[in-house]
């Protein structure tokens, strides 16, 4: 024998197949022996393995040499195993449906073209929509966003393709904070909407829509942003994905924490007015701008205040005014004087006949300041003293801030200070009084008529008081009062005194000069000046 020879020089086969081989026997000169016995082995038995009958089945991949030995002689086969080539892919999903942020482990059957399931094969996963879902080298799958995704499993050119459906979680409740608020008006707050899901698990990214039941009363911003507009109370409602959430705004005015006048305590005159003005501010000192003011007076006898705040001064005394704002007061003291009292005295008399009378009005509260004892040339005409008398007023309410004065006259000063009402400035007089006047002449004028002007003016008839009698004896707004007396020789007839629509009084039986002196007259006098 010479040589043992296989049939083939090389064999291929693949996971599983079986083949028995053949080997041929030869002696020296090339001729086949029979009957040998023939020895079998593999290199790789777990590539290759073989039987004692030379039967051998290919167990996996690789490249082994079966070998046959015959009395001493070998030959050897190289055998190359390949893998069984996949024929179907096909993928697993736990399920089609996934949420935002959650994980599946997708896997993949693989099997030859008869069907039949390959094991250990590597599979590449890839996904065409990786801005949807991501996927692992071994199959882990993670949603990104909402759409329709598709995953692809590749094993050695075979591959198979699977949908996935990734939608948001669920919003179960969407819970406002701050969940009530009290704003005044103009102020804004920022509130804030989280949404959660059913496993209270709090979801990100997710579109809010902002509403109030009543924008007049408080607008809210896409963002979110609540300010108050007008007195009242509203709902907020954050909506996501029909869910929604609420919160209970108060929208109110700001207090007023102080009141404050433009002003203080004040001195009047009766008539004058004074313009007040009352600022509000809150408790971090804003001005607070829009408010009502309710203005009052504490008593309306001696001073009133409209609804703006004007003060005039009504008769003299002292009230509050107060202005309140929403409940907060502020008040001021207001002090009205009488009007200023001008004494004149009568013929070829002095201011100093006025010192008993201007003495009892000190005590009864009028200022020293405000009783102007006036003197002046009695011989000169009248209309001469009335020019002087308008001078002296005049300055009177200047220094004093009055508007009006009382007169008080005597005797022939009663002629020159008509004079004054009716021609020169009325206006400017309350009340006017006379006592023991020749307001239509007296018959004692005649003792001096021809001597001075002003004696023949107080003649009954003359040409100045028919002119100063004419049509209305008390003309103008001034309040007239005489007071004559029955005892009066100085004026004569006693009924010279009165006019027609002042206020006449008869005094007791005293003489002319007594008439600025008695206690009664003054009294009665006071209370007309007021």
């Amino acid at each position: 024998m010479t040589g043992v020879q296989f049939d083939v020089a090389a064999l291929a086969m693949r996971v599983g197949q079986t083949r028995t081989l053949n080997v041929t026997v030869m002696d020296a000169v090339g001729g086949t022996l029979l009957g040998r016995a023939v020895a079998w082995s593999s290199s790789d038995a777990g590539v290759v393995s073989v039987t004692d009958v030379g039967t051998i089945a290919a167990i996996s991949p690789g490249l082994a040499r079966v070998s046959a030995t015959v009395e001493g002689k070998t030959a050897s086969l190289p055998v190359t195993v390949t893998p069984i080539p996949a024929g179907k892919v096909m993928i697993t999903l736990p399920a089609a449906v996934m949420y935002v942020g959650g994980t599946i482990a997708a896997s993949a059957f693989v099997a030859d073209s008869a069907g039949k399931a390959i094991t250990g094969r590597p599979v590449a996963w890839s996904t065409p929509t990786p801005t949807i879902i991501t996927v692992s080298s071994g199959g882990a799958v993670i949603a990104l966003s909402p759409g329709t995704a598709q995953i692809i499993a590749q094993v050695e050119g075979v591959s198979d393709t699977a949908s996935i459906t990734v939608s948001l979680v669920p919003v179960a409740s969407v819970t406002v904070s701050p969940a009530t608020a009290i704003l005044y008006l103009g102020q804004a707050v920022d509130l804030g909407a989280v949404a959660k899901d059913s496993a209270g698990n709090t979801l990100t990214g997710r579109a809010i829509t902002w509403s109030s039941s009543d924008a007049a009363v408080a607008a809210v911003s896409p963002m979110g942003v609540v300010t108050a507009i007008a007195p009242g109370t509203v709902t907020i409602t954050a909506a996501v994905e029909g869910k929604t959430g609420t919160a209970s705004i108060w929208a109110a005015v700001v207090p007023v924490r102080t009141v404050t006048l433009s002003q203080g305590d004040a001195t009047l005159y009766p008539t004058v007015t004074l313009d007040y003005d009352a600022s509000a501010v809150d408790s971090a000192g804003n001005t607070l701008t829009g408010r009502p003011v309710s203005w009052s007076s504490g008593n309306t006898s001696v001073v009133t205040v409209s609804s703006t705040g004007l003060v005039t001064a009504i008769a003299q005394g002292e009230a509050t005014i107060t202005a309140s704002v929403e409940g907060k007061p502020a008040s001021a003291r207001v002090t009205v004087r009488h009007d200023p009292i001008v004494f004149v005295h009568g013929f070829s008399g002095n201011a100093g006949v006025w010192s008993s009378m201007t003495s009892r009005f000190a005590t009864d509260g009028w200022r020293s300041a405000d009783l102007v004892g006036w003197s002046y040339n009695s011989l000169q005409s009248n209309v001469t003293s009335a020019a002087s008398l308008k001078a002296t007023i005049d300055s009177l309410l200047n220094a004093t801030g009055a508007k009006r004065v009382d007169i008080i006259t005597h005797s022939m000063g009663g002629l020159s200070s008509r004079y004054y009402l009716r021609n020169l400035d009325g206006s400017k007089v309350d009340a006017w009084v006379s006592l023991g006047g020749p307001n239509h002449g007296t018959d004692t004028a005649n003792l001096c008529s021809g001597t001075y002007v002003s004696c023949a003016e107080m003649v009954i008839g003359s040409s100045f008081l028919t002119a100063l009698n004419a049509g209305d004896e008390t003309p103008g707004s001034a309040r007239y009062a005489t007071w004559w007396s029955p005892c009066d020789t100085t004026i004569n007839p006693d009924d010279t005194v009165g006019l027609a629509g002042a206020g006449n009084t008869q005094t007791a039986c005293l003489g002319h000069s007594a008439l600025y002196t008695d206690a009664t007259v003054y009294a009665q006098v006071r209370e007309w000046v007021r």
